[in-house]
């Protein structure tokens, strides 16, 4: 009604499809049971249609579509949708597995059924159903709900600010489709330029960043996306496996960066966390809000000094080892063993991904570092001395670049 009639349908209280609709015509110089009566002709004939096309489809079950399959070209270069559904079954287990979401037996036959309805006479005339309609012949044929909801949910988002998959399966599935999508792409040299995207890949690339980050799925998206390259091993590919991976990881997360500056999230920030490395984005998310948190509270300014003297005299020295046998000043024996106190509480706290927890630790060190600076020069011409007291403000930093890169946050 509503694509091809332009008509408004109509719902009760309860949210149901009334048997009615709406229509518009320009003008006053008509009569109304005729046009009523022409409109309701077009609709019938189109809803008829699609009736037809229903009991043709569920003449069969939908499993036994899938066949079909082999016949529909994918891309020339990447195979047919059945290579496709093979690729993604593959991917659907290892995010499961990864994930902790569903079962293999249950994203294997949500894998296998997806594309299904590509060969449904329903969707050969309207191809915008595409997932609807393999929802609707899953449940008639007899699958299990969180399949055939699957089989729905693996296309979502469809657009900018549609609904997520909501079942474990549609993540999981979702995300197999959007990262073969974006691997297979890459890897042939199809990429977006400019305004010039005709595979959607931006919007796929989003679309894995809203389910993992809605979700707070850890997913280490190199692997992944090395799985997904290598389920392309027996196509002649334009991009090696590291280029592809890098490429696509890269794409993503400049996604993320732009989720998260919608979101309210500080430029600064997100650019600091980026900063260092990771293959999970939700890890980089929950270090952009650490660093939101720890911006709003009192300890900031300590935790900033902290990271900036010792950070500012260490940035051509790499050695952080540190001779405690030269260290002569009450003050750096001090500071020596209070960061020897805090050390490994931060790095449980990194590891476990408490980082305003480790930030805390940091920003306590601030007494002994301004005793350290008050009392002793660093750069002094006792070359071992220099030397470990330039590595115990390294080690201070070196934490401290574990959570972001601090020099990139705006004071």
């Amino acid at each position: 009604m509503i694509e091809h009639q332009r008509y408004f349908p109509v719902f009760n209280n309860q949210g149901q499809l009334m048997p009615g609709f709406i229509g518009v015509r320009n003008g006053t110089d008509y009569n109304l049971d005729i046009v009523r009566a022409g409109n309701q002709r077009v609709l019938k004939a189109r809803l008829e249609d699609a009736l037809f096309f229903w009991n043709e489809d569920t003449r069969r079950p939908l499993v036994d579509m899938v066949t079909g399959l082999k016949e529909v070209l994918f891309h020339e270069r990447l195979g047919s949708i059945m290579d496709k559904v093979e690729r993604l079954q593959t991917l659907a287990v290892s995010i499961g597995e990864a994930c902790n979401l569903s079962d293999a037996a249950t994203l294997k036959r949500a894998a296998l059924l997806c594309k299904a309805d590509l060969v449904s006479s329903m969707v050969y005339e309207f191809p915008e159903l595409q997932g609807i309609m393999g929802r609707y012949y899953a449940i008639k044929s007899g699958e299990k709900p969180e399949v055939s909801q699957a089989v729905f949910e693996h296309y979502l988002p469809r657009s900018a600010g549609d609904t997520l998959p909501a079942t474990e399966s549609g993540k999981v599935l979702s995300l197999a489709e959007k990262i073969d999508n974006l691997v297979g792409c890459f890897a042939i040299g199809i990429k977006p330029s400019g305004s010039q995207d005709p595979y959607a890949l931006r919007r796929q690339a989003m679309g894995i960043v809203h389910i993992i980050l809605d979700s707070g799925l850890g997913l280490d998206l190199a692997k992944l996306a090395g799985k997904a390259y290598d389920n392309f091993a027996a196509i002649e590919t334009d991009s090696d496996r590291k280029n592809t991976i890098s490429e696509v990881l890269e794409f993503i997360v400049q996604r993320m960066r732009g989720v998260l500056l919608e979101r309210g999230y500080s430029y600064d920030l997100i650019d600091a966390a980026l900063a260092v490395p990771s293959n999970d984005i939700t890890d980089i998310s929950n270090r952009i809000e650490a660093l939101q948190d720890l911006r709003q509270s009192e300890i900031f300014e300590d935790f900033m000094v902290v990271y900036n003297r010792c950070h500012n005299l260490t940035k051509k020295w790499a050695d952080d080892s540190i001779n405690v046998k030269v260290l002569v000043d009450e003050s750096e024996i001090n500071l020596n063993r209070s960061f020897n106190l805090i050390k490994y509480d931060v790095y449980r706290d990194i590891n476990t991904r408490n980082y305003l927890g480790a930030c805390k630790m940091l920003a306590g060190l601030r007494p002994e570092v301004d005793d350290f600076f008050n009392a002793v020069m660093v750069m002094v011409d006792d070359v071992e001395l220099k030397a470990a007291r330039l590595g115990l403000l390294k080690a201070i930093a070196n934490l401290y670049n574990l959570i972001a890169d601090f020099s990139k946050i705006v004071v």
